[in-house]
């Protein structure tokens, strides 16, 4: 078994099981600035918005969703998260909805245009299997750009307090123009839509209020962004510079710091301005790094947010437990055993090598007639 692909230890988590301190080599301090403020506003100022980037880049013959910073494969990080709740010994079928959805939305998005848009749900996981029931998400977005080889998306994951099945299906109906019966949140999962010629803003924002009961609070957003700003953001950059050389408990009592400032600010806000923090990480740490009040999360990620990742590999023994259909070559996820990248094969045609630009040996994926990858 070779080295990239033998199992790692778990993962280090903070106490919500949803954000993981220990980070791949290659991941950037501004991959780390955006998840740590991805995961507060989330988790301890319950923002209804959260605004942030992707991009589409022509990978390996293929379009490619990812990161703006490194441009890194959103497949790639939702595969780790599948290999991270295998090691844990949790249910995947999430995960793997989120796979699915991904791929399906790159093969759209392939053929998008500046303007077109983007609509993709989320209602909550399974209680029994760590999810919370309170709220979930759905995500809304634009192609705002694009060149020969790279576009730019947009995106908005609105929060929905307490949504139902029912819910979610009368706004798809809605937004994307087509009844769907979706029974289970894995359904939603599996199918992002990208609707040409766009929706208006001011429509979507409709949909969302008259199915979901969703009022967008300004006052309470701007809220959020100074409580980051003045009590968090200088902690966060602290943190970043220095996690290198620190502990892995002193990097979880860094994050759990950050979410009880968070969560007392959230709490007082009403009577209390907002000042700024002259308390250092180690300060903090010492007064606020206990573990917080425990909550649970829409659908859990361990890194990069937002949507999914994590920092380490396995061998798969008996293949993927996720498909797309196949075709007469077999399967269409061709794990490479060079690079442990996942690379899905075009219908009908085979791959003659791995599509990761950076793989150390892209031959040893070749497919052959009649290899089932």
């Amino acid at each position: 078994m070779s080295a990239e692909m033998s199992p790692q230890p778990a993962p280090a988590l903070t106490s919500s099981d949803s954000f993981r301190v220990d980070y791949r080599p290659e991941v950037t301090n501004p991959e780390i600035s955006k998840e740590i403020k991805s995961y507060i506003f989330e988790f301890r100022l319950q923002a209804q918005k959260y605004d942030y980037d992707l991009s589409l880049s022509a990978q390996g013959g293929a379009w490619r969703l990812g990161d703006p910073d490194r441009g890194e494969p959103m497949t790639t990080k939702a595969h780790r998260a599948i290999l991270d709740r295998r090691l844990r010994g949790e249910p995947t079928h999430r995960e793997e909805a989120e796979f699915t959805g991904l791929t399906f939305l790159e093969q759209q998005l392939g053929e998008a245009q500046i303007g077109d848009s983007i609509i993709w749900f989320s209602p909550p996981g399974p209680r029994d299997q760590g999810y919370s029931q309170d709220y979930g998400f759905g995500f809304s977005g634009n192609v705002i750009a694009q060149g020969k080889a790279k576009k730019t998306i947009k995106m908005t994951a609105n929060r929905f307090e307490k949504p139902t099945l029912e819910q979610y299906n009368e706004a798809f109906r809605l937004l994307v123009g087509q009844g769907f019966n979706g029974q289970t949140a894995d359904d939603f999962l599996r199918l992002p839509a990208v609707i040409k010629g766009g929706l208006a803003n001011e429509y979507t924002e409709a949909v969302f209020a008259n199915t979901f009961g969703f009022a967008f609070d300004l006052v309470e957003a701007e809220r959020n962004e100074q409580i980051y700003g003045v009590r968090l953001k200088h902690l966060a950059d602290e943190f970043i510079a220095n996690y290198l050389n620190m502990s892995t408990a002193e990097r979880i009592r860094s994050i759990h710091a950050m979410e009880n400032i968070a969560a007392e600010a959230k709490r007082n806000w009403e009577r209390e301005v907002v000042l700024y923090s002259d308390l250092n990480l180690t300060q903090a740490m010492a007064v606020y790094g206990h573990e917080p009040e425990k909550v649970l999360g829409s659908c859990p990620v361990v890194s990069n947010n937002p949507l999914s990742g994590g920092a380490y590999g396995e061998t798969f023994g008996s293949g993927l437990i996720f498909r797309l259909p196949p075709d007469e070559y077999g399967f269409r996820e061709v794990l490479c055993p060079a690079c442990g990248e996942i690379c899905i094969r075009p219908k009908g045609k085979l791959l003659d090598a791995c599509t990761n630009d950076k793989c150390s040996n892209p031959g040893a994926i070749a497919c052959k007639p009649g290899r089932m990858n």
